[in-house]
C-alpha cells in the first residue's frame, strides 16, 4: 500500500482543515520599512515555515559534506584502531550438550523445596 500517499492526503487534509479554521483570522505584519495588514494567519504560518525550512538548508548541507569528507578521508597510518573492511570474528555458538546441561539443573540448587 503507498503508505507516502497516505501520508501526504492526510498531511493536507490537515492543512485544509487549519485554513478553514482560520480563514477569518488575519494580522498585521510589519517589516520595519512597510507593512502589511489584513494577512491571513494561514498564510503567516505557511510563510514562517517555508522561510524556517530555508534557514536549514545551509546546516544539512555542511553536514553531509562533513559526513562525506570523513568517509573519503585515508586511515591514518600506524593507527591503533581498526579499519572498517576487517571483519568482525563470528559470536561462540554454545554446543548442544551445554544447552541441555543447562536445562537439567536440579531445583534443590536454587533452595526450592
Amino acid at each position: 500500500m503507498p503508505w507516502r500517499l497516505l501520508g501526504f492526503i492526510l498531511l493536507f487534509a490537515i492543512f485544509l482543515v487549519f485554513i478553514g479554521f482560520n480563514l477569518e483570522n488575519s494580522c498585521t505584519i510589519s517589516f520595519g520599512f512597510t507593512e502589511f495588514e489584513q494577512v491571513p494567519v494561514y498564510l503567516t504560518t505557511f510563510a514562517s515555515f517555508i522561510f524556517g525550512m530555508l534557514c536549514a538548508i545551509p546546516f544539512v548541507l555542511s553536514f553531509k559534506l562533513k559526513k562525506k569528507s570523513k568517509q573519503k578521508a585515508p586511515p591514518a597510518e600506524n593507527s591503533e584502531v581498526p579499519a572498517l573492511d576487517t571483519p568482525k570474528p563470528e559470536p561462540k555458538r554454545r554446543s548442544k550438550k551445554a544447552k541441555a546441561s543447562a536445562a537439567e539443573v536440579n531445583q534443590s540448587d536454587y533452595g526450592i523445596d
